[in-house]
């Protein structure tokens, strides 16, 4: 997808800057080039540019740790493109303080499990700081979902771009001195360019399909034995509410600390390798993160509640990178210091290796009953919310990410921002 294509139908101001190529691949990450603008730019603008990538940037196990500063505009921002195990991650970081705020920071830290080689990767970021807006597109496919504001922010002014070396290049870069607004932009027509969501794998995508002739013994049932999650081990500052059926989850720490007053409550007997599980879940808050853990265990296998291993209290730290190895998908994201996240992810743990993504389904704002469905039957990995696919895995790459996990836990996680209820939890296994 040409430039062109990406910002058709969208009226700009001048073009401040219109260049075919910027910056060239070079083992020297020193300063390639720089140019000066007039005027200068500021509260408002859009740049846009193409990245090309001289080789493959992957996470997992193959994953070469690597960053690469791809450009700065004096003392605007910031444009870095970084590589570890985790995943391939874009960051954008404006240089400003935000009033030292934990909360509410308009930076732009775009993940993903890989980025290709010699593939154009069309890129726009546009902002408003004066009413709130930092909008990105890769190829056209919006990075955050429409309408996103945080709070206003000030800006130093920009005269002077600067380009760096490094194993990529820079082409088509452009810039002008007003605010893109989505409307127009064709998000859903991507003939050429990768779109950021990797598509869902066939394999585990045919999970639901196989759904009907392999659910099998009821495990757990939530809504006739244990409508309240009585039976759960809870981990965090949980306060809970009985609400007509429904059971509303909040934390009872509201200190502004960004890594405490989180919560999490795990159903108490290990699932087997392969389960089916499904739940109704409302969010009530403005801002919030659900995340579900699986096949959950401590790294040598024994139990995640064994007394050898250290207690927790919510902390993602502990879960993430601790002593227990799990899968996790975050399948509702919308927190203060990165609202309107438009993708659900899939990550392996105690690695925190990027697996999958998928389209966020659960809209910031909704007050509306979603049905989330979770499958895993051994390798395969599908989570529906209202039918919709949003993961579908297979997790059969093992020198990229290891074996397989098994049969494990089963818990719920919520950020302290969030106020979320459930209803009809149920547990299945997954016969053969």
């Amino acid at each position: 997808m040409t430039l062109s294509r990406v910002i058709r139908g969208i009226v700009f101001g001048p073009v401040l800057v219109s260049l075919i190529m910027i910056s060239k691949t070079s083992a020297d990450h020193s300063v390639d080039s720089e140019l000066d603008l007039s005027p200068p730019l500021g509260e408002q603008g859009t740049v846009a540019f193409r990245l090309v990538l001289d080789s493959p940037w992957l996470n997992g196990f193959a994953g070469e740790a690597q960053e690469t500063e791809l450009f700065s505009m004096d003392d605007l921002c910031r444009v870095r493109l970084r590589n570890d195990t985790r995943s391939v991650e874009l960051l954008w970081q404006w240089q400003s303080d935000f009033n030292s705020r934990l909360e509410n920071q308009a930076d732009f830290s775009f993940q993903i499990p890989e980025l290709p080689a010699h593939e154009p990767l069309d890129f726009i970021f546009s902002w408003d700081a004066s009413q709130g807006y930092f909008d990105g597109y890769l190829n056209g496919y919006p990075l955050r979902l429409p309408g996103v504001r945080f709070a206003p922010w000030q800006l130093n002014p920009c005269t002077r771009i600067s380009f760096f070396r490094g194993p990529c290049r820079i082409e088509n870069f452009q810039v002008w001195n007003s605010y893109l607004n989505e409307d127009g932009l064709p998000v859903d027509s991507n003939e050429s360019g990768i779109a950021p969501i990797a598509p869902p794998d066939p394999n585990a995508l045919a999970l639901d399909g196989e759904l009907m002739s392999h659910r099998g013994k009821l495990l757990y049932d939530g809504s006739q034995i244990d409508p309240d999650f009585g039976r759960w081990i809870k981990e965090g500052p949980v306060v809970t509410h009985a609400n007509d059926g429904w059971t509303e989850f909040e934390s009872g720490q509201k200190a502004n600390n960004i890594t405490s007053g989180h919560l999490v409550w795990w159903y108490p007997e290990p699932l087997p390798e392969s389960f089916v599980a499904e739940w109704d879940v409302r969010i009530l808050s403005e801002y919030g993160l659900c995340i579900v853990f699986f096949a959950a265990t401590g790294e040598n296998d024994e139990s995640i509640f064994a007394p050898s291993l250290a207690a927790r209290d919510g902390d993602f730290m502990q879960y993430i990178r601790g002593e227990i190895r799990s899968y996790h998908i975050s399948y509702y994201a919308n927190t203060p210091f990165n609202p309107g996240r438009s993708q659900a992810n899939l990550r392996k743990n105690n690695s925190f290796f990027l697996l999958a993504q998928g389209q966020a389904v659960i809209q910031p704002d909704s007050e509306q009953t979603y049905h989330v469905r979770l499958i895993k039957n051994k390798q395969r990995i599908l989570m529906t919310i209202d039918d919709r696919p949003i993961i579908a895995f297979t997790d059969n790459k093992i020198q990229r990410y290891g074996a397989a996990y098994g049969s494990g836990y089963f818990g719920l996680r919520q950020m302290r921002w969030t106020r979320a209820e459930y209803r009809n939890l149920r547990i299945w296994a997954w016969d053969e």
